[in-house]
Order: structure tokens, then sequence, then C-alpha cells
């Protein structure tokens, strides 16, 4: 695909055409705005920079700002509208060939070619079609803003960063008259555009694998392979850099070409689907995409004999933890959870600094701040659900976790003013808990948080997740600290370790506890939000 960020350019893959969307060969593209309220965007700035040195290193530093610099072209989101001509379709509205208006409403400056929602999309008269070919040429895109005002229509801001994955409906009829407006305007012509080359190609939604490198070592265990799901911040500075080497990434399955990049020097094969294609084959699937698409990716996983190891939510909601729980319940294969403060080194000295056995209760109080979310960006989509499924979860599993996952009696969830949120637990083995998660106040370094595990007259604390304090009544007991991104290596290598040996991954009560504790205060949540309105 032909993309236009700082410049006209290929090398990237095509979006690919799910069920009710339609791929367009694009004649004309106008911007109608900028979408500036979907991503996390921090400016280059040496104080924040040095605010992050003591935190992570200079090391993890550097990954993280060549990782946010590479989306730099993925962050240029526009809306846009223009005409085309239907290459393919998984829809029933519209033909091969057929001439169409459009809106795009979460894409690049341009491309030559656009997948979109089917609702999106309006067909042309051939008779009105003609009005266009005097002016219009193939192999070309006129290319440039819109700036006539439309009567009687919405505005395009109303659907700006829409997205059919968010969940949010879409109004069919005033789509209609906004591309019954837009089609109007564009068939008068191209008026001040650049024009756009396209030279011919083939749809590419996939890259070709690399040829694996043979071992060194004749007698060794050949690698497992693995497909990655997703390609967000998280995969590229925290998953897929501590894979173990005996693992081969082999595939990455990512919906936004402008996130992959330019393909040409990816070691492995990339893939614009969200999900796994009918030949691909894998021993180790790593799921870090949308929320929504966490469990059913697992269920896949686990159904086809696939270890699945998957970021947190595992669920969204009650339906999605049903499938999940019964494909663990039927498979040889093992699911892991990435909850990294599972795999702290603190939690062994918090066993031993407060006195408490396995399954003894471990009562946990913490205070969480996260970072304040643009409008637009996804953890804010319906499907994503709340911020509490996609923060507040770690300190929950955290919390069941040290007191080996006993059921809780009873629950509250406290929603203040200016939206911060306290949820309270007790567990049947006398454990109890309480967090208040905001995103009011610094975002120096990021998220932070305070916790405190207390139990027979001793108080662990965990500060930032990187330093620990320990004290009984009469003495400090331990003072410790680490990396706090550290954990995410320890997470994968003992992972990547137990599949590697065969051994058993998460149990069904951990997965059941963990995800509808967090799913029941969630559903408190949602009571709480619409008696408020």
């Amino acid at each position: 695909m032909f993309v236009l960020g700082r410049e006209w350019k290929g090398g990237y893959l095509d979006y690919a055409c799910g069920e009710g969307e339609t791929r367009i060969a694009v004649a004309t593209w106008q911007n109608l705005g900028v979408v500036d309220n979907a991503f996390i965007k921090r400016p280059f700035d040496w104080r924040l920079i040095h605010n992050y040195l003591p935190e992570i290193g200079p090391r993890l530093v550097l990954r993280k700002i060549l990782s946010r610099t590479r989306e730099r072209v993925r962050n240029m989101k526009h809306v846009s509208c223009g005409l085309g001509r239907v290459l393919d379709t998984r829809g029933d509205t519209f033909a091969q060939s057929d001439p169409v208006v459009f809106l795009a409403p979460f894409h690049p400056r341009c491309v030559d070619r656009v997948v979109l929602n089917d609702a999106l999309i309006r067909r042309i008269s051939p008779e009105r079609w003609q009005k266009a070919e005097s002016w219009l040429r193939d192999g070309t895109i006129h290319y440039g803003e819109f700036d006539q005002e439309l009567e009687g229509t919405r505005s395009w801001k109303d659907w700006a960063g829409w997205s059919s994955d968010s969940g949010i409906g879409i109004e069919r009829e005033a789509i209609e008259v906004f591309l019954e407006g837009i089609e109007d305007k564009l068939l008068q012509g191209p008026g001040a555009t650049r024009t756009l080359e396209v030279p011919p190609r083939e749809t590419s939604e996939r890259s070709q694998p690399q040829p694996a490198m043979p071992a060194a070592d004749s007698t060794a265990t050949p690698s497992r392979r693995a497909v990655v799901f997703g390609l967000g911040n998280y995969a590229k500075t925290s998953l897929i850099p501590n894979i173990d080497s005996g693992i081969r990434v082999e595939t990455v399955h990512e919906l936004d070409p402008t996130q992959l990049g330019l393909i040409a020097s990816f070691p492995y094969a990339c893939d614009t689907s969200p999900i796994a294609r009918a030949d691909e084959s894998a021993d180790v699937y790593f799921i870090a995409g949308y929320h929504h698409t966490h469990a059913d990716l697992a269920v896949h996983a686990l159904n086809q004999g696939i270890h699945a190891v998957v970021e947190k939510p595992l669920a969204t909601d009650a339906a999605q933890l049903s499938r999940l729980l019964k494909a663990m319940e039927t498979t040889k294969a093992s699911l892991f959870a990435c909850f990294q403060k599972r795999y702290l080194v603190f939690n062994s000295s918090i066993r031993e600094d407060l006195r408490v056995a396995r399954g003894e209760p471990v009562s946990c109080h913490s205070l969480v701040f996260e970072i304040p979310l643009p409008e637009k960006h996804w953890y804010n989509w319906p499907r994503s659900r709340s911020r509490l499924v996609s923060n507040g979860c770690h300190w929950i599993d955290h919390f069941l976790f040290l007191n080996n996952y006993s059921r809780p009696i009873k629950q509250a969830l406290w929603l203040a003013a200016d939206n911060s949120m306290t949820a309270l637990l007790d567990l049947e083995n006398g454990a109890s808990f309480s967090m208040t998660l905001t995103d009011r106040g610094s975002s120096r370094i990021g998220i932070q948080e305070h916790v405190e595990f207390r139990a027979n007259g001793a108080t662990a604390t965990i500060t930032n997740g990187s330093r620990y304090f320990a004290e009984s009544s009469r003495q400090v007991l331990r003072k410790h600290s680490i990396n706090k991104l550290s954990v995410y290596k320890e997470m994968y290598r003992e992972i990547t370790r137990r599949i590697s040996k065969g051994g058993v991954g998460d149990s069904v009560k951990s997965v059941q506890v963990s995800t509808q504790t967090m799913l029941d205060l969630e559903d408190e949540l949602t009571r709480i939000c619409a008696a408020r309105t």
C-alpha cells in the first residue's frame, strides 16, 4: 500500500478486508480534518527523559523513544472523503468495480487503497460517475483538502476517529445524507489538488515469512513457532524483546499497516488480519491486541492445541469468560495470563516478611495513578470497558494471587465526582483489599502506585513497582529496589521456560476468580454510571 506521511511512499501492507467491509481503489482523496486526540503523544523533552532515566535506565528509555518515534506516521490520522471504485468486498451491498463515494474516519493523510465498513460508502450511479471520468485518470490520485461548506448535514467531526472495533454505533441515515452532499461537491472536479502516482500492483494483506536460519548445533531442539497479535507499543518494547530465544516469532498480526510500518526489513512475516489465517500454524500465540479480541483469540488457540500467552484483560464480558473457561477445561494446551505482578521478585519477600504461608490472608491497600487518556483513545471504547478493566485488573489480580485466589465474599465500588474510583473486596480467607484508581495528578513518570500489604503485625510496601520496604512493629525488615520494567523479562522468561518444558499453565480457578471479580466490579461501575446519566 502507498501512504502519504512526510512523503508518498509504498512498502506498506494493505488493510485486511473483514465481514461487512469493502476495499476501494482511491481516485480522489480529500482531507476534512485531523484526528488529534486518539493517541498518547509526549513532546520530545530532555527533562522528561531525565525523569525516566533513574526509573528504567538508559537502554529501556532509548527503546521507548525509538518505539514512539516510529509511530509518527501512525499518529497522523485524518478524517477524509473521496471517490473510487470497489476492488473487492465481503459485504452484500456493493459489487466489484462499483463507483463509490466514501468517508474514511480514521486514516492516514492519503492511501491508494482503503478498506471501510459498508455504512461509510455510497454507490454512485453510472450516469453521475461519467461527470468525473473527464478529469479522473488511471494510475493517479487527486489529493487535497476539502474546504467547502455542506448545508443540512452533520459535521464530519461526529465521526472522527470512529472504528468498527469500538462498539460505538453509527447512524447510517446521517452518513447517507453526508455522503450525498460530499458526492455532489467531489464530482464537480478535483479543484486545487496534488496528483499522486500509483503504480499497478496486487493487493497484499500479508508478507511472506523470512526463511529460518539453520541452527548452529544440528542436535539442538527445534524452535517453537510463535504468532503475535497486536504490535502496539507494549508488544514492541515489552513483549517481543523479551521472548526467549527458544521461541521464534514467525508472524505478527497488526490491523493498522502504518503501525507495522515498512515491512521489508522485518525478520518475520506481517499480516493485517485480526485473526489467524486458515493456513497458519504455530505452537504459541502471544495475544496483545484490542482488549475485546483477547478471549476469542485465546479460545481459538486452545481449541487448536496452541498455547495462549494473553495480555490483560483475559475477557471483557461474562460470555467471553465462559468460552475461555470451557476451552481451558477441554484442551491439552496451556493458557498463561500476562499479569506481570505475579512475577515480581518482591512476592517471596512479602510472604517471608509478613510470615504468611500460601493461602493465608494478606490484606492489600493501593493508591494508583494512571495517565489521562485522549478522548478518542481505544481504551475509551465501549468494547474495551473502563480503566478498571484496562489497568485496575493488575492490582486486583496481584491481591488475589497472593491469597491463592481465595474467592470474594463481599465487594463494593465507589465512583467519586472527579471519576476517581475505589474498589473494595473481602475474601473467604479473611483478607481485605482496597484500591483507589485515579487519573488526576502528575504524569511526570507515567503510571505511579503506592501499595501496602499487611498481615501479622507487619507491613510491606511497594512503590512504583520498583522499591520495596518492609517493617514490623519493632524494626525495618527489608529494603530492596529493582528496575520496574525488569519484571517483563522475568515474566516472559518464566512463561517460555514452562512452555518449552511442557509445564502447566494457569489454573482454571485463577482465571475464573481473577476475571470474574474484575467483571463483577465493572458491572457495578456500569450501574453507577447509568444511574448518574
